[in-house]
């Protein structure tokens, strides 16, 4: 009987070991379970997300054209370089029947050297033209010393709107100029008769800006409405980011941000003018089937609160979405 016993409790014994050990293993698995997902909370919480957009500056293009076939004698300016209203670009010979080549020289000293004409009128309005361009580009030197102050905090932002409109209006006085002064003279070489073949023409820039590309070349034939080069208005810039639908949340047209620019290691305040939808060219030939979707990503444009020395297109610009 004792022995029956012993059996039993050993029996029972066992169950209630295996029943301890099955809960154990069940907690086991309830801890681990709990860590695992306090791990991967943990990991979504210290994943890097997407905290920024990407973008670039554009500028826009002026593309410089003549409306005279000739080939291209002497090319002035080279990429990189600066030009104001009324710079000479580059000069060639316009294709009509040839005439000699003393005649030739001696029209465009008589075009770029005007005082050499004897006309005291049209000396007196180049002499004007001259003194309206020495006063533009000490006004716009001024302006540069102040913006480059206001970058630095030492100027209000009044003081630099002054200094931005006298430039601005003595660059007008120094346009209007030149305008009299070129009718004056072509009036005068209107005059001249026996003055057929081919000339030398200069090419002069109508505006403002950083010589971007330069498709003519010394020697080349150039076509009617040709390109010959490109030049980029630093005065007409903006930042370009493509968003999707996530990022579009975090923005509004209006808003001003601290946008920063990797090529100068510097946050620049811009506005937002423009958000727009970005469909591509598959979803422009779908519209034109009748078949629009839903927009699903953006284009959004900032352009800078204040002028900003030394943006060039194609530099890199992060915005932090916030």
């Amino acid at each position: 009987m004792e022995t029956g016993r012993t059996a039993d409790e050993q029996a029972t014994r066992m169950k209630t070991k295996g029943r301890h050990s099955a809960r154990k293993a069940v907690a086991a698995m309830a801890v681990a379970a709990a860590l695992a997902g306090g791990c991967v909370a943990v990991c979504f919480a210290f994943w890097p997300r997407e905290r920024t957009v990407q973008g670039q500056i554009e500028v826009l293009q002026y593309a410089v054209r003549t409306q005279q076939s000739g080939g291209v004698i002497e090319v002035r300016v080279k990429e990189g370089d600066y030009v104001e209203v009324g710079d000479t670009l580059l000069l060639f010979k316009t294709d009509d029947t040839p005439m000699p080549e003393d005649e030739t020289l001696e029209l465009l000293a008589a075009t770029l050297h005007p005082h050499r004409t004897g006309n005291r009128a049209l000396d007196r309005a180049y002499g004007r033209w001259q003194q309206a361009k020495a006063a533009e580009e000490q006004a716009q030197k001024a302006y540069r010393e102040v913006q480059r102050q206001f970058l630095r905090g030492r100027v209000p932002a009044q003081l630099r709107d002054r200094a931005f409109a006298d430039y601005k209006t003595f660059q007008a006085q120094a346009i209007a100029t030149k305008l009299v002064y070129d009718e004056m003279r072509c009036h005068q070489h209107s005059g001249r008769s026996g003055l057929k073949g081919p000339q030398i023409v200069a090419v002069i820039t109508k505006v403002e800006g950083e010589v971007s590309e330069i498709m003519a070349k010394k020697g080349e034939q150039l076509a009617p409405c040709a390109p010959l080069m490109t030049i980029a208005l630093l005065d007409n810039l903006w930042g370009t980011f493509r968003l999707n639908e996530r990022q579009r949340s975090y923005f509004a047209e209006g808003d001003t941000l601290q946008v920063y620019c990797r090529a100068f290691g510097l946050r620049i305040p811009m506005r937002v003018s423009t958000i727009r939808p970005y469909f591509g060219a598959a979803a422009a030939t779908n519209a034109g089937r009748g078949r629009q979707k839903e927009p699903r990503h953006w284009k959004m444009q900032l352009r800078p609160v204040a002028k900003f020395e030394g943006l060039r297109a194609g530099m890199q610009l992060e915005v932090p979405m916030e």
